[in-house]
């Protein structure tokens, strides 16, 4: 269930969205749930070890619906021993493939990931060794 707050009339909305019900997967009864904003929606994610769905709510109101437009396979990008990362997309490019951060409390690394679809592979482009915490997000204004 998701709390919402109306920013436009300052008040908690009264009735909690139902968030989406996750498909099983491999590893499945480890999964992790989080929010995200993937493209100007609001994304629900949900992760265990083979992957990460994306559902992003569609509509408002009492017509909002959750689809589940993407389905990360994670598997070959989490470390050996069974230790468990965090995953949070960030973007989905033009041509479907999908942007998104992993991270580490016990090894302390992140790093960026792309998804590719097409060929249902991960590549990482970019890693940050040693780091304590790092935050990551897209920002779509405009600074000037």
């Amino acid at each position: 269930m998701i709390v919402a707050f109306d920013l436009e009339a300052e008040q908690w909305r009264p009735a909690l969205l139902q968030g989406p019900v996750p498909v099983p997967s491999i590893g499945g009864d480890h999964t992790r749930r989080s929010l995200a904003e993937v493209n100007r929606c609001l994304a629900a994610v949900c992760c265990t070890i083979s992957a990460m769905d994306i559902w992003l709510l569609m509509g408002s109101g009492e017509q909002a619906l959750w689809c589940k437009p993407y389905r990360v396979l994670t598997s070959s990008i989490w470390p050996p021993h069974g230790l468990f990362v965090d995953a949070e997309p960030l973007w989905v490019l033009d041509n479907g493939r999908v942007a998104f951060w992993v991270s580490t409390d016990r090894i302390r690394t992140g790093a960026l990931w792309m998804y590719d679809p097409m060929t249902q592979t991960c590549t990482d482009v970019a890693t940050m060794a040693s780091c304590l915490k790092v935050g990551v997000g897209v920002y779509t204004g405009n600074l000037l």
